[in-house]
């Protein structure tokens, strides 16, 4: 009963106004890897509505100072404030807020809540095994193998693993559906009594963000106990009929009309 107060005079005071927030997820496995953004995501709250957006990490565009190359790259370059302005440059939209979180802290981040229960098929659950592999060699974490399919409940190493998947069918763009799938899982699981908001508070401290910790918490709580938030809207862009794959100096690259995907970020996020 504690929790859900504070959460209502924190709903109380959040603005009417929409927000954006970016979440980066870096690949952490090591200092050669560190500067990879792994994911790229605009989360818009809007008083009605929740929406998520995936930008595919191949994307073709111009990185401030360093010229065209895969969007991912400009994490690399210049961290979440080129990652933000990369994004504003090409697609003229207006974000300043962001979070960062990493492999190890992501995977910490879901084990706070229990772990997620999940649908996974054969194909995924062996590839979830293969990446839990490697990751327990970078995080010291206990090798644990999953062996059923179906409906399944992962632990953070196991859901880290899930979101990384993209040799099966659909590739990179069933890759951020994935993605996008954990966060609607980790809102459900967060929007529950169950959890308190010393662990919210515990979660939030993993992240790296500009984001003050109060005006942090007065959009969780805006978003968690809105049940029109409990099943966000999601997308990916580039769409496919404005996109392609395109193979420069022996790099593949998702070539995209950027006018149009600007044009269809903005009429998505905004609406």
């Amino acid at each position: 009963m504690k929790r859900i107060l504070t959460l209502l005079l924190l709903f109380a005071a959040l603005s009417s106004n929409a927000q954006n927030y970016l979440f980066i997820g870096i690949d952490s496995r090591s200092k050669e890897l560190a500067g990879n953004a792994d994911m790229i995501m605009i989360m818009t709250v809007h008083k009605e509505n929740l929406k998520m957006a995936s930008i595919m990490r191949d994307t073709y565009v111009n990185i401030p100072g360093h010229g065209m190359d895969k969007i991912n790259a400009s994490y690399r370059y210049g961290g979440a404030k080129l990652l933000i302005s990369t994004i504003n440059n090409n697609f003229k939209t207006k974000i300043s807020s962001y979070i960062v979180v990493d492999f190890i802290n992501a995977a910490k981040a879901v084990d706070m809540l229990g772990g997620l229960d999940m649908t996974v098929t054969d194909e995924e659950r062996q590839q979830i095994n293969n990446y839990v592999k490697e990751q327990v060699m970078y995080n010291n974490n206990k090798y644990v193998e999953l062996t059923d399919t179906g409906n399944v409940k992962l632990n953070g190493d196991q859901v880290l693993a899930y979101t990384r998947i993209r040799h099966t069918a659909g590739g990179d763009r069933k890759r951020t559906e994935r993605q996008r799938t954990v966060f609607n899982m980790i809102i459900k699981k967060m929007s529950s009594d169950k959890v308190s908001m010393g662990t919210l508070k515990s979660m939030f401290l993993l992240f790296n963000t500009n984001i003050d910790y109060h005006a942090a918490m007065e959009t969780a709580g805006y978003v968690l106990l809105d049940p029109h938030h409990k099943w966000p809207e999601t997308k990916v862009f580039p769409a496919e009929d404005y996109s392609r794959g395109w193979i420069k100096n022996g790099i593949w690259y998702l070539k995209a009309d950027l006018p149009t995907m600007g044009k269809d970020i903005n009429e998505y996020i905004k609406n």
